[in-house]
Parts: structure tokens; C-alpha cells; sequence
């Protein structure tokens, strides 16, 4: 019986039944647009929220900043609108479709997501970076008008 590369690199299958859930945990952090679309579902539930798993440390941080702010605040910060609606409001049309974007250098990434909002096409653009531990997270997100997360979490207030 021929068994799956996992396993003999696990050594059989008693272990590699220990070594499976690692070895797809790796699977979901090496992949650019893998990576996006976890982003892209997280961030359904609020994009403040959004796990630190998926996004690199420098945008974990500006998200930390921005939910001390709107707690300190109470109310809006630097973020007035949802990056995936380009505004406050409008109803997403699913499906989502992603594909990578060529990139020009090995530890940087674009995947564009396609999708609806009240059936007009948008387009976002992910950039995504590979963190120290290798995996990849969202860096930054530029919107169907063109506006950059970042530049609006950096903003003065």
C-alpha cells in the first residue's frame, strides 16, 4: 500500500496521525490567497476583529490602536466606513472569487478579490507579506476607489 508523502515523512501511520493536524495547520498560512480568503471571511464578523493569525504584526498593531481608540472615544476613530463596501453602507453579493497578482519580490503578495456590492462589480486588492514565523498575513487592503487601509488607520485625527 503506497501511503501519502505526510506520512513517511512523519514516520507511519501511528504518527502521522499526531503529525496531520500540523501539517494542514502549515497549509493554511503558506498560501497567499488562502490567507486572503480567511481575511476576507474574518473580517465579515468586523474587520477590527479579524484574528491576528491572518494579518502581519504591523497591521495587528494599527487594528489594537484602532479598537483603543473607538473604546477611548466611544465611537469612530479613523475607520468611518467598511473597506469592503467602499462605504457605510451596501450588501455584499457573494460569492467572492480571489487570484493572485504577480508580484515583483518572493516575500510579497497581491491577491484581488472580486465580488458585488447591490450587483455592481468591485475589486480590492490585498497586499499580503510573509511574516519572520513564514507565513503569510494581510498588510494592507486598497479599496474599489482606491484608498488604502493603512493611510486611513495612520491618518491624524
Amino acid at each position: 500500500m503506497r501511503m501519502p508523502q505526510w506520512t513517511r515523512v512523519c514516520g507511519g501511520l501511528a504518527v502521522a496521525l499526531l503529525c496531520a493536524p500540523t501539517a494542514q495547520a502549515g497549509q493554511a498560512c503558506d498560501d497567499p490567497v488562502v490567507v486572503a480568503r480567511r481575511f476576507q471571511q474574518a473580517s465579515m464578523d468586523g474587520l477590527l476583529a479579524t484574528p491576528a493569525e491572518v494579518l502581519t504584526p504591523a497591521l495587528g498593531r494599527l487594528f489594537a490602536e484602532e479598537r483603543d481608540c473607538q473604546e477611548r472615544e466611544q465611537g469612530i476613530c479613523h475607520l468611518d466606513s467598511d473597506p469592503w463596501l467602499d462605504g457605510q453602507d451596501g450588501e455584499i453579493d457573494a460569492p467572492f472569487a480571489f487570484a493572485r497578482v504577480a508580484g515583483s519580490a518572493a516575500d510579497v503578495a497581491t491577491v484581488e478579490v472580486r465580488y458585488a456590492v447591490w450587483g455592481e462589480p468591485y475589486r480590492v486588492l490585498l497586499s499580503l507579506r510573509q511574516r519572520g514565523d513564514g507565513c503569510w498575513g494581510v498588510d494592507d487592503m486598497t479599496t474599489q476607489r482606491g484608498s488604502r487601509l493603512r493611510d486611513q488607520l495612520t491618518e491624524p485625527l
